[in-house]
């Protein structure tokens, strides 16, 4: 017999809608003050760094897109495991939500890790082992989704594309060590829990920027919940 996981008593749709309804505008609040802080700390507060010059801005960017797409693809893995293990009542919106974003990110990712390295390294685009596992990220995101969509019956679908989800997981820890593992044209880590390299006041905006847009996932992904139920409310109510 299947037995219904909710995530705590949140994953139950009446109580989740409720609950959204209270923190969406809050959030909303939240996500403006830290991203317009997080500009107010690149413009006027962070130093230009004296190799690169201005072209360093971009990385306020990519980095904290990096972040996001990895985080996004454990999180897209943490609800498949759920999904397998049992019926989610909120996994497929979920799994939906994670995909768009995570397509968004790595996307950004790929496209201003290019604008940053035209200048630095003279090509938009090399095979290196970072950009490469990055790219193969990206491509996991967008098969997960066309398999999502490839089948009329949901169930079976949110099925197939959690197996196939976690089996992308073995690329999150080749990204992450790929500046070890292998020589690459890309920068190591200069970031860790240990020690960090660079200049407090940058790793000050690089996180602001980090938390300002892990905030707005949070708001999308509950606006698309909402959406996602209310769209079944209707389809009840007219059926």
């Amino acid at each position: 017999m299947n037995k219904k996981i909710y995530l705590l008593s949140y994953g139950q749709p009446t109580t989740l809608m409720k609950l959204t309804h209270l923190i969406i505008p809050w959030l909303l609040f939240i996500t403006t003050a830290f991203l317009l802080i997080a500009f107010y700390f690149i413009c006027y507060i962070a130093p230009v760094d004296a190799q690169q010059g201005n072209n360093y801005y971009i990385l306020y960017f990519h980095v904290p897109f990096a972040w996001l797409s990895l985080l996004l693809y454990v999180f897209l893995s943490l609800n498949a495991f759920i999904e397998l293990l049992g019926k989610n009542s909120i996994s497929l919106p979920l799994t939906y939500s994670a995909l768009k974003l995570g397509f968004i990110f790595t996307s950004l990712t790929l496209i201003t890790g290019s604008l940053w390295g035209l200048p630095v390294w003279g090509a938009l685009w090399v095979w290196d082992a970072r950009l490469t596992s990055v790219f193969i990220l990206w491509i996991f995101y967008i098969l997960s989704y066309f398999i999502l969509q490839a089948f009329k019956n949901k169930k079976q679908a949110l099925h197939i594309t959690s197996i196939f989800i976690l089996l992308g997981l073995i690329n999150i820890p080749i990204i992450k060590y790929s500046v070890t593992w292998w020589y690459t044209l890309h920068q190591q880590a200069s970031i860790s829990f240990i020690h960090s390299s660079i200049d407090y006041l940058m790793l000050t905006a690089l996180f602001l920027m980090f938390f300002g847009l892990l905030l707005f996932c949070i708001i999308f992904i509950l606006i698309e919940l909402r959406i996602y139920f209310l769209h079944l409310k209707l389809k009840n109510y007219v059926s």
